[in-house]
Formats: C-alpha cells, structure tokens, sequence
C-alpha cells in the first residue's frame, strides 16, 4: 500500500479580540404607559327565563312485535 500524503491546507489563525464593557445607554428606557384603562362591562341580565323541568314522569311506549320466531343455536 503506498503512502499518501496530503497538503497541510494553512490553517488561519484569527486575532484575539478584547471583551469591553457594555457602555451605559445615555437616556433611561421608560417603559410604555397606558394611557386609558380598559374597563370591562359588566355582563346583562338575560330576561328570558329557564323552563322549569317536568316534574310528571313521561314514559314512552311503543308496542313490538316480532314477526317470525327467533331460534338461538350455540356454535359448534
């Protein structure tokens, strides 16, 4: 097996770079005020009323029949 050799690409080196200090920002940041408080209204009655539930017990019944006779069988 030959020996393959490969160019050393150059590899750059970046300068050092010095860290400073955040400078202070000359005028105070104020945070936004409102200038109208938003009220909520307050919710409206509803003059319709709820009809009370039917105190009576209501059956429904409806008269079956069935046709033809019905045989069960078990599986085998």
């Amino acid at each position: 097996m030959a020996d393959v050799q490969l160019d050393a690409a150059p590899i750059a080196i970046p300068e050092p770079t010095t860290i400073t200090e955040p400078k202070p920002v000359s005028e105070p940041i104020e945070p936004e005020t409102v200038a109208e408080t938003t009220t909520v209204p307050e919710p409206t009655a509803i003059s319709e009323k709820i009809p009370e539930p039917v105190s009576e017990p209501v059956t429904v019944s409806a008269p079956v029949t069935i046709a033809e006779p019905i045989t069960v069988t078990e599986p085998i």
